[in-house]
């Protein structure tokens, strides 16, 4: 290899190369600034678009949970008040559905602890109360029925006597006349 002295032109030719590739140079370092400024803008331009889509996806995803649980919330609300209209029609027959406004309290107390919304919770509890009570109802009912069947059974098996004794006197009665008239008969 060649010294650099050998290398490097001599006088102002030399001064002017020098020149020139310090202005390429700069001129290669801003062409490079420009497009790193153009690739970067152009991420961030487009990670902005994404982001932008994301956001109005989740917004949408919010307002659709939003009108969910709107609906969810109007729908609880209209079977908790229909069970309760039941739960007080029932309570109308006497039956012991709807419990003081203590046990109310304390039980509002405890379901505000569990997870999901509070009329759920007052549905279940009322449901299984009117469950219990219609349960109780129903053996109600089989007592009454079997009462009732054992009265008519009694009745029945009276009425039976009954007419085995009159149908005995009846018999007894016939055989009666049957005699006197045989006496009659032997007489003439």
């Amino acid at each position: 290899m060649a010294p650099l002295e050998d290398q490097a032109p001599a006088g102002e030719d030399g001064a002017r190369l020098g020149a020139l590739d310090v202005e390429a140079w700069r001129g290669d370092l801003q062409r490079l600034h420009g497009t790193i400024d153009q690739v970067v803008q152009s991420f961030i331009s487009s990670q902005t678009r994404q982001l932008d889509a994301v956001a109005a996806e989740l917004a949408s995803q919010r307002d659709r949970i939003i009108v969910k649980e709107r609906s969810f919330t109007e729908l609880s609300n209209s079977i908790a008040g229909f069970v309760e209209e039941e739960a007080q029609r029932l309570q109308n027959l006497g039956f012991d559905v709807l419990s003081s406004a203590e046990e109310d309290a304390r039980h509002e107390a405890y379901d505000a602890e569990l997870p999901g919304p509070p009329a759920l919770h007052r549905i279940n509890r009322l449901w299984r109360k009117a469950t219990k009570a219609f349960e109780s109802q129903q053996q109600a009912k089989e007592r009454e029925t079997a009462a009732a069947l054992e009265e008519q059974r009694h009745a029945l098996e009276a009425q039976a006597a009954e007419a085995a004794r009159k149908s005995e006197e009846l018999l007894n009665q016939r055989n009666s006349e049957i005699e006197s008239l045989k006496q009659s008969l032997e007489a003439l």
